[in-house]
């Protein structure tokens, strides 16, 4: 009998220490899904393609400026992408900081790089080959190479956006090498050149406009992304089993969690992300360099985790704005370098983000395929365009920021999308396209 009580009381002591167990594990267990964690959502793709910033990054404009009213430009816009990644692998040193007007800026001939949005001189540490990194916090939209012999320092410039602001001036080596490519280029293809007409903008900054710009339109076929699929929804939810779907009377399809709501309109998506941390937004607002260069890096990391870049076929996304106070990256769509604008909001790609965390995601869900042909579309001049600005109420040449030739996406049928030429306006509010007849703008903001 005493053999059976130790025995139970055996048996009570292991269910009781195993129940303690169980208890603890309990309490103690986190799950393999968080949705209030930082993590990134499920493994998931588009099929696109990954980018670096030497993809992204570039300038909208590369003019040879010879004395002060001869500027010319290339009619291959793949000239230029070419000159500026030969420039990328010159060695560059010596870089300080000189207040505007404190160097000698005058050469004969100059060649001028502009770029669609302010970037952080960080970027030069990624972009070009130094002796030693750039340190300097600044921001810069224009760079500036003087094609002058003699000249023994000061050879580029990379210059400030903010025009109280000190410039960065740096040394090429094997300048007379540097020079003699820029000079070659130049002359070896003078069929290809074209002028330009120089005007002044807003804040007094010179913008160059063709002349006589001719642009061949494109169509393409296209394919669209299955937004309803796991798969992809998977690339914005943690969990998309407990995703609900809804219709908004407008026709929008609504995907949603407790924390994320995704909106489908048409081939247009965007996504948001209710996180904790959004009432802090603007809390520290300094435009320093590290926060856009950083700002610029998480973009790109987020759009490559899902291959999110739909390139190929001439078409390449170029980093067209970026807002350091307001934590958001703008990508727009190119063809063969020429910026596309949709009406429809097909064109960009738009990052709002709080450090490595997407925030808001807006997005076309096309990819252009294959492309042929089509008709020709005849452009107004730029005298043309100047005539009609001055006689404009719409628009003040102070209050222009750029004028860029590209494409207007428009959807012919439902197999094609029409790349269609026209110019286009950037004001304080964003982009405009440009109608010839009424000159009035076509959807805004794009």
């Amino acid at each position: 009998m005493i053999k059976v009580e130790g025995i139970k009381t055996v048996i009570l002591v292991f269910l009781i220490g195993v129940s303690m167990v169980l208890t603890f594990l309990v309490w103690n267990y986190e799950g393999t899904f968080d949705e209030t964690s930082n993590q990134d959502a499920q493994p998931a793709t588009l099929n696109g393609e990954e980018q670096t910033k030497d993809d992204v990054i570039y300038p909208n404009r590369l003019i040879y400026q010879i004395g002060d009213d001869n500027a010319v430009g290339f009619e291959e816009k793949s000239l230029e992408r070419e000159i500026f990644q030969t420039i990328q692998d010159w060695s560059l040193y010596n870089f300080e900081q000189r207040e505007q007007g404190s160097y000698d800026e005058y050469a004969y001939r100059k060649l001028k790089m502009t770029f669609p949005t302010a970037l952080p001189s960080s970027v030069i540490n990624d972009l070009f080959q130094l002796e030693n990194p750039v340190i300097f916090e600044r921001f810069f939209d224009r760079i500036v190479i003087f094609i002058d012999e003699n000249r023994d320092q000061h050879h580029i410039v990379f210059k400030s956006s903010n025009d109280s602001g000190p410039d960065i001036v740096a040394n090429i080596q094997n300048t007379q090498k540097a020079i003699d490519y820029l000079e070659e280029k130049r002359t070896d293809n003078a069929n290809k050149l074209i002028s330009y007409r120089q005007v002044e903008g807003a804040q007094e900054q010179d913008i160059y406009i063709p002349s006589n710009p001719e642009l061949k339109g494109r169509k393409f076929r296209y394919r669209t992304v299955d937004y309803d699929s796991n798969e992809f929804l998977n690339i914005l939810f943690y969990n998309p089993a407990i995703v609900s779907h809804a219709n908004t009377p407008n026709g929008e399809e609504v995907y949603s969690d407790d924390h994320r709501e995704l909106m489908i309109d048409g081939y247009y998506m965007e996504f948001s992300k209710f996180s904790l941390s959004q009432n802090n937004q603007g809390s520290n607002n300094d435009d320093t360099d590290d926060q856009g260069s950083q700002l610029i890096t998480n973009t790109i990391n987020h759009m490559n985790k899902h291959k999110g870049w739909f390139v190929g076929q001439g078409i390449q996304y170029q980093l067209y704005n970026l807002s350091v106070p307001g934590h958001s990256v703008d990508y727009r769509m190119v063809y063969n370098q020429h910026p596309i604008f949709s009406s429809k909001n097909l064109a960009h790609i738009y990052l709002h983000m709080d450090g490595q965390e997407v925030l808001s995601y807006h997005r076309s869900l096309v990819q252009l395929t294959y492309s042929y042909d089509r008709a020709s579309t005849p452009l107004m001049t730029a005298q043309e365009l100047i005539r009609s600005i001055e006689a404009s109420e719409t628009y003040s040449f102070d209050q222009i920021v750029d004028i860029q030739v590209g494409y207007q996406m428009s959807q012919e049928g439902e197999q094609v999308y029409d790349l269609i030429p026209t110019w286009s306006i950037r004001t304080y509010s964003g982009w405009e396209i440009v109608d010839e007849n009424t000159f009035t703008e076509q959807g805004g903001n794009q």
